[in-house]
């Protein structure tokens, strides 16, 4: 080419010195050892000492029990308002045991402990125990007997329904336990009792309607006597009233 009388050749693109790297100009062996000091401190694991910790709150806010009450429970044909509006109302995680209160409006049945670790009674999952109550169609001209309740959460909603509510235990631990959290949560005209769960609770009977909680597969002959006519909720054993 051609510029003001003289000839210049066109010159190729100038290629990088070998060892020279083309974005920082670090020479290739010198960059590698930089990269790998760096990936060696981004990697550093933290102490757990120094680990951020969620703050989780002592009590959940009414928030989560309103998310329960309108995902896990309208959505599958709960729909007596009356028993929506204790699940709403009910700190389901006084209930429970320290350890699973961050899990406490999951959609899963939870275990629950004594006092001193020695029984234990699940919690049945929020879906199953609503739709036990709606079947059971409690009002408050009934008398109900709540049979291995356990830490007395049932029993906290049966509160709320019923005339009057007796909660039968058969371990001293967790009669204690009962009556210390419905106690917290102003159900202090629940009735709990201790002992022989099959035989139930003759001195208060009859009962308009009897729950009993875990599976049952006989022995029911005494509770039977104690419950008015053809009025018993079991999630396990079939009646005029108990859910499929």
């Amino acid at each position: 080419m051609r510029q003001g009388g003289t000839y210049k050749a066109p010159t190729a693109a100038r290629r990088p010195q070998r060892g020279v790297s083309i974005s920082r100009g670090r020479p290739a062996p010198e960059m590698h050892e930089w990269l790998k000091q760096r990936r060696s401190t981004q990697r550093r694991p933290i102490p757990p000492s120094s680990r951020p910790r969620l703050q989780r709150p002592a009590r959940p806010p009414p928030l989560l029990r309103e998310m329960m009450v309108e995902r896990q429970l309208r959505p599958f044909d709960v729909s007596d308002l009356p028993v929506l509006q204790r699940f709403f109302d009910v700190p389901r995680e006084l209930f429970l045991p320290a350890e699973f209160a961050p899990i406490a409006y999951s959609d899963l049945a939870i275990p629950g402990k004594g006092a001193a670790g020695a029984a234990s009674r699940a919690i049945p999952a929020p879906l199953v125990l609503a739709k036990l109550l709606q079947s059971a169609e409690i009002r408050r001209r009934h008398k109900v007997l709540d049979v291995a309740g356990g830490a007395g959460y049932s029993a906290a909603l049966l509160s709320g329904l019923a005339g009057e509510v007796v909660a039968l235990e058969s371990e001293p631990e967790l009669a204690a336990l009962a009556r210390a959290n419905l106690a917290k949560v102003g159900a202090t005209q629940v009735r709990v009792e201790c002992g022989p769960l099959e035989k139930g609770v003759p001195a208060a009977a009859p009962f308009d309607v009897i729950l009993i909680h875990g599976a049952v597969e006989g022995g029911l002959d005494a509770l039977f006597e104690q419950l008015a006519p053809m009025d018993v909720s079991s999630p396990t054993k079939g009646s005029n009233k108990t859910p499929e």
